[in-house]
């Protein structure tokens, strides 16, 4: 049997100042830089080498960013469930739901959010109208973001 030699002190806090920087880069949603934050302050940090401590004020002096980093991969996230959701709303308005083809979210023409949690979509659709025919349409969406769900604030065709 093989026995690897204890980490020494210096190591130890070296490996917890490593995870804590690269934890703090896969933050997706505000809440969990929240949670990071407390963890952050919450550490006790030993200071054996001075590289633990340099590497928690350093991520105390980014956590701005980190929130920043977090609240917009969260706004991204939203925005693109709002996208497939403002789909399923336009697909109801159709004559054949099924033959309903959309372009893929990065390839849509306008996207933007207001701060007033509003989406608005606008897209292109290609459907069958009532005789069979493909025809392309455009539509503008809002959504409002309520946080658990989206609700329907417009909806109208404009092409």
């Amino acid at each position: 049997m093989i026995f690897a030699p204890e980490p020494t002190p210096e190591e130890k806090a070296a490996k917890a100042a490593a995870e804590l920087v690269v934890k703090s880069n896969y933050l997706n949603t505000t809440e969990e830089a929240e949670a990071f934050a407390q963890e952050l302050n919450k550490s006790q940090l030993s200071d054996n080498t001075g590289l633990h401590q340099r590497t928690f004020d350093s991520l105390q002096l980014a956590m701005p960013d980190i929130f920043e980093r977090a609240k917009s991969r969260e706004l991204a996230s939203q925005m693109h469930t709002g996208y497939y959701i403002a789909t399923d709303f336009v697909k109801k308005q159709l004559k054949v739901p099924s033959s309903a083809k959309f372009l893929p979210y990065d390839e849509i023409y306008k996207i933007y959010y207001n701060d007033k949690d509003v989406f608005h979509y606008e897209f292109d659709v290609q459907a069958q109208n009532s005789f069979g025919v493909m025809v392309n349409s455009r539509y503008a969406v809002e959504l409002r973001d309520m946080g658990d769900a989206f609700i329907l604030v417009d909806l109208k065709q404009i092409k």
